[in-house]
């Protein structure tokens, strides 16, 4: 009995003062860096010379504004209004779905009611925009639209993810513009100021990097 041991000496290396300085200060530049970096980088503004505009349906009223200001401004041939069923106001509404609230948003604001392609997609759990593109690509193939480039007008920092997702649905057979209209619920340059630019830039980041490198279509 007197020959067992529990318990050993192990000789373990440990960070120095001068370590945990640098690991302090390399953070606190990272998040200086994410700081003034991640809305600019999330908030892509690509348009290209596009046959079609794809407007989502959740967008606030003033970016419904700006759409149809990018509408009227450039020779689309289509303008197409996506999203599910509405998350709030449902039981309320006589529009059940963001693409029929989008769409009679326009018919207000002027655009032709013709001219309007609605596009509702059912309910699903996560991958909403990728599945708003795919409903997109499954109407194109089924009406034989011989269409060659699309612009999806989407709101401020989500605009890489939707980029990203609408080109993994097209498998870069079409060419793909993105507009991010400006955010107006807090200011893009001190989004850290606010609960509401918190919540939606971090979120969208987040969003991001699911997209980015854990999504598979």
């Amino acid at each position: 009995m007197h020959n067992i041991k529990l318990l050993k000496e192990k000789k373990t290396k440990v960070l120095t003062l001068q370590a945990w300085i640098l690991i302090i200060l390399l953070f606190f530049n990272f998040i200086i860096i994410l700081k003034y970096n991640i809305y600019p980088f999330l908030s892509t503004n690509k348009p290209v010379k596009a046959e079609i505009l794809v407007v989502e349906g959740w967008l606030p009223d003033y970016a419904f504004k700006d759409a149809v200001s990018e509408y009227n401004s450039n020779d689309y041939k289509f303008i197409v209004t996506s999203g599910g069923p509405l998350i709030k106001g449902y039981y309320l509404s006589n529009y059940k779905t963001y693409a029929r609230l989008g769409k009679q948003t326009l018919i207000q604001l002027g655009v032709d009611e013709k001219k309007i392609i609605e596009l509702p997609v059912k309910y699903v759990e996560k991958d909403r925009t990728y599945a708003s593109a795919i409903v997109l690509k499954q109407w194109l193939e089924k009406n034989n639209q011989n269409i060659k480039s699309i612009n999806v007008f989407t709101l401020g920092s989500h605009a890489r993810r939707t980029l990203l997702l609408y080109n993994a649905a097209f498998e870069d057979k079409l060419v793909i513009g993105v507009y991010a209209d400006n955010n107006k619920d807090f200011k893009n340059d001190k989004w850290w100021t606010t609960s509401q630019g918190v919540r939606t830039v971090i979120g969208n980041f987040i969003a991001y990097i699911y997209a980015k490198f854990f999504f598979y279509p």
